[in-house]
C-alpha cells in the first residue's frame, strides 16, 4: 500500500486576481458616479428652487418619518 496521496489543488492564475481587482474598482467608480450625480442634482435643485423646498419641509410629517 502506498503512502502517497494525490492532492487536488486548484491553481490560481495571477490574471484572476487582477481581473477581480479591476472589476471591484470599476464597480466602486460607477457607484461614485451614480450617487455623486444624485447628490449634485439634489444640490442644484435645492439651490434653484429654495421656496419649493421650504414649502415641502413645512408639509413634512416628522412624526411619520421618525417611526
Amino acid at each position: 500500500m502506498s503512502s502517497h496521496t494525490d492532492a487536488l489543488v486548484a491553481h490560481k492564475h495571477p490574471s484572476d486576481f487582477e481581473g477581480a481587482k479591476i472589476a471591484m474598482w470599476l464597480f466602486l467608480f460607477t457607484e461614485i458616479l451614480l450617487f455623486g450625480g444624485l447628490f449634485i442634482l439634489y444640490a442644484v435643485y435645492r439651490f434653484l428652487y429654495p421656496v419649493d423646498f421650504h414649502n415641502a419641509a413645512i408639509e413634512l410629517n416628522t412624526a411619520l418619518g421618525a417611526t
